[in-house]
């Protein structure tokens, strides 16, 4: 008498221990195949992986460059702009150096004057080098005497009553200069303050 026994998946007839042998065999030859004819995606997914890492190194390597020529670019500007800034000073100096030269025969002139007349034409004779000099290089004297107080080439020192109009500038106490169309230094200056009352 045969008997009958129940799989998951599907009945089979056992007739006996050989049958049943036979039946797990085939039975796991079935399972083996099925998991053999499974599309294999790991090896494409692992390919995947390893091309993004390789584009993200890539990346760093380019960054790391750009950042490395950026740091270069900035030191050589620096140093370009110190080269320049010594030049300029250089040639400064270099266009001083003749009233320098002046003021020493006039300090030795000055010794062995027997005039003040000497010694004051010497003197002028610097300021006059000194001030031809200034000009070349763009540098020129402000004359603020009578002209109304402007905070822009000014500094007022004090005010003082005068006969003439409030905020005129009555003296220089330190000239102002300007270097071509900027104020290298502000004039200080004493200002009217206008009529006293009463008057």
């Amino acid at each position: 008498m045969s008997e009958q026994t129940e799989s998951t998946d599907i009945p089979v007839e056992v007739t006996g221990k050989k049958d049943v042998e036979e039946t797990v065999e085939g039975m796991q030859q079935e399972d083996m195949s099925n998991e053999n004819n499974e599309p294999e995606t790991a090896p494409e997914e692992t390919s995947e992986v390893d091309q993004l890492k390789l584009e993200r190194d890539e990346l760093k390597d380019m960054l790391s460059r750009r950042v490395a020529e950026l740091d270069n670019a900035k030191r050589r500007w620096q140093q370009e702009k110190d080269d320049l800034s010594s030049m300029t000073t250089m040639v400064v100096l270099n266009k001083m150096l003749p009233i320098f030269d002046d003021l020493h025969r006039a300090l030795d002139s000055a010794r062995e004057a027997q005039k003040v007349e000497t010694v004051i034409e010497g003197l002028k004779l610097v300021l006059n080098n000194a001030t031809t000099t200034f000009t070349e290089m763009g540098v020129e004297r402000m004359h603020s005497v009578g002209e109304i107080f402007d905070v822009n080439k000014h500094e007022a020192l004090v005010r003082q009553p005068s006969d003439k109009p409030e905020n005129e500038v009555l003296t220089e106490f330190k000239a102002g200069y300007m270097y071509k169309d900027k104020v290298l230094r502000h004039a200080q200056v004493v200002l009217s303050a206008g009529q006293p009352e009463g008057e």
